[in-house]
């Protein structure tokens, strides 16, 4: 057997299940300490929606300002799993993500063996698997989409390499079946054709590649919804509007440190493989890729791992794992499991039902607003909007119909209040609602309170404003 025969022929160690084990149970430490907000609430009202009403939600019932208009449902299949998860209360939202974050570090375990990494470098990458995907382990899509672009990954390699053509088509049917899966709860299914792209430049079957790139979005196509409207929501709307967006979605102090931090990790990690003879010009082009594919996307962190496999790919780091580190990470699963299950209970509301943060939503002012019928024409903050939905209450604007209309009017008119560059008075005045519920101390905020409006409710966070009789 050659050099390269021997570092192809990696085990199945136990001590790697540990190690995707202790991820597991870190990811379900991290969930345990996450609270709904922002789009989670639209995927439970849309979902809510389909499960009574048995049907795909195709047009926006949750908005009081684009009644029936019809939009692109990208996310229905996770809206109606997420709600199912939901009779579980927050052990069933918790388990669906945690299902999502075993299948991407199982994922990451198969990639290594497939690359032919040994056990101590499939630990280094799953240890920076955690690391790198920590901030967005949630109760959204992403994190069945992080493990479907894992498992597509894996499959496509295998697809190339595997000589029985009859083991092919098979692999070939699953990856089609796990891609109309994918696209119908996330947009990140694209990511297939980036990785049937890199097949078509240094794979084996170059040309089979090429011709299932047509076949890939003619199933991706299949589905309640069309994917021309998303294509000019994302292509063709002003950059700006989208940027914008992407702003209002993240806190950019917290992401420009993480970015960072992991960064140069990553490229630490990565600068390990450079003084080796076998790394290539193949290597070096994936792991300056997926780093800046990184840079450029917050969330393509947990992709990152892949990028540091491939650059892996037919070297190892040195050193064996004798018995002392097998029984110490076998300790350490323990441990871990046991904090989750045992040291780290899930008390109040964590058990009766799914956990609201009052740091994120106007939990209060929404109460004040039920309890005195002031619940028609709401005006509302855009991040607000999930919440409104969720609780019954139509929103003006929210985090997912209104991106989705091809970067609606009210979402364009919206960020123009916000930027300073539009009088937010004359766009809420304009919309007709009767209620207005802002944040406290900003300009739409302001504006109302130097207006006739009535302020009738504020506490810390919000302020619900009536509009007079005579406006």
């Amino acid at each position: 057997m050659t050099e390269h025969q021997e570092l192809l022929s990696v085990r199945d160690h136990w001590s790697e299940w540990i190690a995707v084990a202790v991820s597991v149970a870190i990811v379900v430490l991290l969930l345990a300490e996450r609270k709904l907000s922002g789009d989670i609430y639209w995927d439970l009202s849309a979902g809510r929606w389909m499960w009574n009403h048995h049907a795909v939600l195709m047009v926006n019932r949750l908005s009081w300002s684009h009644s029936h208009a019809r939009w692109i449902n990208i996310e229905w299949l996770w809206g109606v799993i997420v709600y199912g998860a939901s009779h579980g209360g927050a052990y069933g939202l918790i388990a669906l993500s945690a299902i999502g974050a075993f299948f991407y570090f199982w994922g990451i375990k198969a990639l290594c063996q497939e690359f032919g990494l040994n056990s101590i470098t499939t630990f280094a990458v799953l240890i920076y698997s955690v690391w790198a995907s920590a901030p967005f382990w949630d109760f959204r899509p992403q994190s069945w989409a992080y493990a479907a672009a894992v498992w597509s990954f894996l499959l496509i390699r295998r697809i190339d390499r595997t000589m029985m053509a009859k083991q092919r088509v098979g692999l070939l049917v699953g990856l089609m079946i796990l891609l109309w899966v994918w696209s119908q709860f996330h947009g990140s299914w694209i990511l297939l054709i980036f990785w049937e792209l890199i097949e078509v430049l240094i794979g084996q079957r170059r040309r089979e590649w090429f011709l299932l790139i047509p076949l890939t979005l003619w199933i991706a196509s299949w589905g309640p919804f069309g994917w021309a409207g998303v294509g000019h929501a994302l292509f063709l709307a002003s950059s700006s509007h989208i940027a914008n967006a992407i702003g209002e979605w993240s806190s950019p102090s917290f992401h420009n440190i993480y970015q960072a931090t992991v960064m140069l990790i990553y490229l630490f990690a990565g600068a390990l493989t450079l003084k080796r003879p076998r790394m290539t010009i193949k290597n070096w082009v994936f792991w300056i890729g997926f780093g800046a594919a990184g840079l450029y996307a917050v969330r393509f962190y947990p992709y990152l791992p892949l990028g540091l496999i491939w650059a892996f790919e037919g070297m190892q780091l040195p050193g064996k794992l004798g018995w002392r580190v097998r029984i110490a990470s076998g300790f350490v699963g323990l441990f871990a499991v046991s904090w989750a299950l045992w040291f780290y209970p899930l008390y109040g509301n964590l058990i009766d039902g799914p956990f609201v943060s009052r740091q994120l939503e106007p939990v209060a002012a929404v109460q004040y607003m039920k309890a005195h019928r002031l619940v028609r024409r709401v005006f509302n903050m855009y991040s607000w909007g999930g919440y409104l939905t969720y609780v019954g209450i139509p929103d003006w604007i929210d985090g997912r119909a209104d991106f989705w209309l091809t970067v609606s009017q009210n979402f364009q008119a919206y960020l123009a209040a916000r930027s300073g560059n539009a009088f937010p008075l004359a766009l809420i005045q304009h919309s007709g609602a009767e209620v207005a519920l802002v944040r406290r101390n900003t300009t739409f905020y302001w504006s109302l309170h130097q207006s006739r409006w009535h302020l009738v409710y504020q506490d810390h966070e919000a302020a619900v404003f009536v509009r007079p009789s005579n406006i």
